[in-house]
């Protein structure tokens, strides 16, 4: 029971850091006073993240084999060694956000993936 809380918790918490996120992002996509580069880093991190999300959730929806699940954990681990350059190169609290979000579901998988494998 106690487990089950926590990773609601923590699927709860990535998905809100990543909709703060967005919103810090939205809003400042347009800023001139931050240098165009950085405004796409973010913008690239924030689909990251996005594929980090949509990937659990297509894990929750589709059955899938246990080699699968492992796959599925490298995907997991891709996105978000690629996307870590990307969301400590956007400024503001959008970085702060995105690092959170993404921490956080790479959590989530990882733990996801270890109670199908215990199972």
């Amino acid at each position: 029971m106690l487990a089950g809380l926590i990773f609601i918790a923590l699927a709860i918490g990535a998905l809100t850091s990543f909709a703060f996120a967005w919103e810090r992002f939205s809003e400042g996509a347009y800023s001139p006073e931050l240098p165009r580069w950085r405004r796409k880093a973010a913008g690239v991190a924030c689909l990251g993240i996005a594929a980090q999300g949509i990937n659990l959730l297509a894990f929750f929806l589709s059955p899938v084999s246990r080699e699968a699940h492992r796959e599925w954990v490298r995907y997991i681990l891709w996105l978000f060694i690629l996307g870590l350059p990307f969301v400590l190169v956007a400024k503001g609290p959008t970085r702060w956000y995105l690092l959170l979000s993404s921490a956080l579901l790479s959590v989530v998988g990882f733990f996801v993936v270890l109670g199908v494998l215990a199972f």
